[in-house]
């Protein structure tokens, strides 16, 4: 009711400016009602662009600056259907979302492309909506210029909380935090951690934990620098960054009262936070992989080996120890300080090798983890350069072999964040044209395909090394709901089916048909499928009887060095009929 209030409010200060009390006098109260009705709808989002469609989801109203995001004027756009300025990839998710309202339920937040009078794509737009009944059936839509579309390689926001990714976050932080300081004020990053939020969420329903996580996540940028300084880190963690004058134990007590209205127990969860500062001394750069790596470390302790209180005021030896990450991780690829290793892909029928994956072994200290360095290295967008050193190092191998005996073909791993960076596409670019032999013995591997927000330039890149002659293969397919919009928007020759949704597919009762309705789909998009994870017999029988072309996993054999160790196929008796 407050909220209403001051919307109204709002409503009667905003006519007074514009000469609307005579307006109203004239009219009736039915016109101001509309006003304040409409004032009211929109008051609640933070937006770049506010749109009312009639009930044939046609314009009939638009707040915002048009012309540079949509290269279109105000008048140019009343009277078309929404749907023409939507990207034609997006058009169907539209309509379900205007149906949806039309059952009076809200639009799910989602993020579409709009396109310009050309049908040109001007940009990522995260949707919200309603449709009010008592307002002739209109349509409310507002659009926030998406921040993930500004970054190439960004992940996707939360698709629980709509908060940034952590990738996205740490550098507009570091922005924020700069232009803070411009001003003369100084901020601050606070991590909070639930360690029971988990648990409370498993005791709710779907809606209830839904619901909760948005209360949750609103709260908490309510209270960072421009409202959205803020994320998710792992599954019951946050982080914002906020100026001086924050005051944490009235948010934490905010978090805590949320909780207990959703507990059916009434007690609510654990609400632990720390709050470090950013040292002068930082520079931008620094800020943003200190804070990556702060976040990192974090949500891999889980509570564990980094406690809050070791947070507090320690950004600074955080940013130190990253820029280690960052020098290894550098000093590593320049100097080429990493090992290939090489993994058979076998056809499902005969056993015969048909390629190998090529797998990179950092040479590490004892203890270190590889994985740790390549995911530091995705966060902070170096990943680029490590995929075209391994590029540079498998050319070089294919140079020592054999020219014209070996029939070797391997598999190249390219991250889905390489996929939108111009050095890497460039300097792999180059080195395809200058080694044309490289044609029927290279193919590439698009992992970490979570990271292709944009379709259309991933396709793009996809077709300039396939009109190469080298083959793509799409990885991880099957691991998450957007596997399918990949492969209709993706031209393809090959995708990789993730292991654990062929295990899962193996152990569900439904898994053989949807598996071999699967294998069938890709063989009509002339597609040819590989099932990755296959360690056992009955695995091999399964798949293959469901129509998967090739097989990879420990049965076929596990990753080496010595190619040469593969030229003798598995064991003949798995692969009898």
């Amino acid at each position: 009711m407050a909220t209403a209030d001051v919307a109204q409010d709002g409503a009667h200060a905003a006519s007074g400016a514009t000469g609307a009390p005579a307006v109203e006098k004239a009219n009736g109260d039915g016109r101001m009602k509309s006003e304040r009705d409409r004032f009211l709808a929109f008051a609640f989002c933070r937006n770049d662009l506010l749109v009312e469609l009639d009930p044939e989801a046609k314009i009939s109203f638009v707040g915002g600056p048009t012309e540079p995001l949509l290269a279109s004027k105000i008048q140019d756009l009343m009277g078309k259907p929404f749907v023409e300025i939507v990207d034609e990839q997006d058009r169907i998710l539209v309509q379900q979302l205007l149906k949806a309202a039309d059952r009076g339920e809200r639009m799910k937040r989602s993020v579409i492309t709009l396109v310009d009078p050309n049908g040109k794509a001007k940009g990522r737009f995260e949707l919200n909506g309603y449709k009010f009944g008592d307002m002739k059936g209109h349509y409310f839509l507002a659009l926030r210029a998406d921040l993930d579309a500004v970054r190439p390689g960004s992940a996707p926001r939360d698709s629980e909380t709509g908060m940034m990714s952590q990738g996205e976050f740490a550098h507009v932080a570091a922005e924020k935090v700069k232009e803070l300081r411009e001003s003369g004020e100084e901020a601050e990053m606070t991590m909070v951690n639930m360690p029971e939020l988990d648990d409370l969420l498993e005791r709710l329903d779907d809606q209830e934990s839904q619901e909760l996580l948005e209360k949750l996540a609103n709260r908490i940028r309510a209270n960072s620098l421009s409202g959205d300084t803020a994320t998710r880190i792992g599954s019951s963690g946050f982080g914002l960054v906020h100026d001086s004058s924050f005051d944490l134990d009235s948010m934490q007590q905010q978090l805590l009262e949320l909780t207990k209205v959703a507990d059916p127990e009434g007690k609510g969860v654990q609400v632990d936070a720390a709050t470090t500062t950013f040292s002068p001394s930082l520079s931008e750069e620094d800020m943003t992989s200190g804070l990556l790596f702060a976040m990192n470390q974090f949500r891999e302790s889980e509570g564990g080996s980094l406690k809050m209180s070791d947070l507090a005021g320690q950004l600074n030896s955080l940013a130190e120890e990253a820029a280690k990450y960052v020098s290894t991780f550098t000093a590593a690829v320049d100097a080429e300080e990493f090992d290939l290793a090489f993994q058979p892909i076998a056809d499902s029928k005969t056993g015969d090798v048909h390629h190998y994956e090529v797998l990179a072994r950092f040479r590490l200290a004892e203890g270190e983890s590889p994985y740790q360095y390549i995911v530091f290295a995705e966060e902070t967008n170096r990943i680029h350069t490590f995929d075209l050193a391994v590029v540079k190092k498998v050319v070089s191998w294919l140079k020592r072999q054999p020219i014209n005996t070996s029939r070797t073909v391997l598999a190249i791993n390219i991250s889905g964040r390489s996929v939108g960076n111009d050095i890497y596409v460039k300097g792999l670019v180059k080195v395809l044209d200058d080694n044309r032999w490289l044609a029927d013995k290279l193919m590439f591997e698009i992992t970490e395909s979570a990271r292709l927000d944009d379709m259309r330039a991933a396709n793009d890149f996809i077709q300039n090394i396939r009109n190469r002659g080298f083959h793509v293969c799409l990885d991880d397919f099957g691991a998450g709901a957007a596997s399918f919009q990949y492969l209709s928007s993706l031209d393809v020759d090959v995708v990789k089916l993730d292991g654990p949704a062929v295990k899962n597919a193996i152990a569900m009762p439904k898994g053989r048909a949807f598996l071999s309705a699967l294998a069938e789909l890709c063989e009509k998009l002339n597609i040819e499928t590989i099932a990755e994870m296959i360690e056992t017999p009955e695995e091999l029988r399964f798949v293959r009887d469901c129509g998967v072309d090739y097989v990879q996993g420990y049965l076929i054999g596990k990753p080496g060095p010595d190619i040469k160790s593969f030229k003798k196929k598995p064991d003949p008796k798995l692969f009898k009929r």
